[in-house]
């Protein structure tokens, strides 16, 4: 993805994770419901065919979102959007005209709650503006049908009324879609506000104490090794030379040295420090502070699911940043257990790398797990 979009799968990719459910659960029943819907009114159909082409046409546009909804797959681009709401737009027209002329009450027909359930089972994919702008032409397009049939339906009643029955399920489904998405939006953004003007302070205040801790253990292991025997031998002797003014000087740039690799030391190298004491990080250019919170958190996420899989070793673990163009890309390798499925174990891991870094892309060699990605230079 080219730049982060305001919607719950981004901003929130871990918690968007279970909307699929319910992305699910609504395509599925969606579909059940348009077939019961067109066997009950069955008497009203003339064309079986268009019939027919209409509940795949439906069918075709829910297996496009259940596809492109897997978290492997994320973020659910525009383009997919746009293809799932035409092909639901085709199958609305293919339903009319299967029964054109023999519809005498266009208020059970199928097609304007299908919109709805679309247009709601995407929302935590996809923006509110999108959301209200396909809310609004799939009311304008089943507006224009129901006006059409107008002259052979049973009742009497004035043409508005009919659309009005047609198009407020579909607007109502639609609505409350843009509702959830921006209320999940506002929350979540919220909290990262919250979390900013509370946490960091905390969060930089224990990495300063955790750096001192690290200097004040080294420093204490130069002491005891360098320093008191270096004092010891003086004493005894009574004397100082030039070389123990060498001697000094040595020591000074070992705990000068000590003191500079901590304080430089990246999140990225505290991270598998800790989790791989035994891998390798890459980092000569320094590009890890470039990386966002979001991103950290994934990558940390990922790194620390994949040294805690069965019979993995600290050594098998090796990560790259460097610079690539305009962008900063980064390598995960890793070499795995061979019983090991990465496809299926890191896959939720792999859709928050995918949902938050701009590419994200991932092979695997029998047992070596490679994982690209790659994010902004700023």
């Amino acid at each position: 993805m080219n730049t982060a979009e305001r919607t719950p799968q981004q901003l929130d990719p871990a918690g968007s994770i279970g909307s699929r459910t319910l992305t699910r659960l609504l395509m599925f029943a969606t579909f059940a419901y348009a077939v019961v819907i067109t066997l009950v009114s069955s008497k009203e159909i003339h064309s079986v065919p268009l019939a027919v082409a209409s509940l795949l046409l439906l069918g075709s546009a829910a297996t496009v979102v259940l596809i492109q909804s897997r978290p492997e797959r994320a973020p659910l681009r525009r383009m997919t959007f746009v293809v799932a709401l035409g092909l639901m737009l085709l199958a609305t027209i293919a339903s009319a005209a299967s029964s054109w002329k023999f519809d005498v009450f266009v208020g059970d027909d199928w097609p304007a709650i299908a919109l709805g359930a679309l247009l709601l089972a995407i929302g935590p994919y996809r923006p509110t503006r999108e959301l209200a702008v396909g809310g609004i032409v799939s009311a304008a397009v089943v507006g224009v049908v129901v006006s059409l049939q107008v002259p052979w339906l049973a009742a009497a009643d004035p043409p508005a009324a009919f659309i009005v029955v047609a198009i407020s399920p579909l607007l109502a489904l639609c609505f409350g879609s843009v509702a959830y998405s921006r209320a999940s939006i506002a929350a979540v953004e919220k909290w990262k506000h919250r979390a900013e003007e509370e946490d960091d302070p905390t969060a930089t205040r224990t990495l300063e104490v955790g750096i001192a801790r690290a200097v004040q253990q080294d420093r204490v292991t130069i002491l005891s090794r360098d320093v008191l025997p270096f004092f010891g031998e003086m004493l005894t002797r009574g004397e100082l030379t030039d070389a123990d003014r060498e001697r000094a000087r040595a020591i000074a740039e070992s705990i000068r040295g000590v003191m500079v690799a901590d304080v430089d030391r990246s999140w990225l190298e505290g991270v598998v420090e800790v989790i791989a004491p035994a891998a390798v990080v890459d980092d000569s250019e320094r590009l890890a502070v470039y990386v966002d919170s979001e991103g950290r958190t994934a990558l940390r996420t990922l790194l620390v699911a994949i040294v805690e899989s069965d019979g993995f070793d600290d050594r098998q673990l090796r990560v790259e940043l460097f610079s690539d163009s305009d962008l900063c890309s980064g390598v995960v390798m890793a070499r795995l257990a061979p019983e090991l499925a990465p496809r299926v174990e890191f896959a939720p891991y792999f859709a928050l790398l995918r949902a938050t870094f701009q590419t994200f892309d991932f092979e695997i060699h029998n047992s070596d797990l490679i994982v690209r990605f790659s994010y902004d230079h700023h």
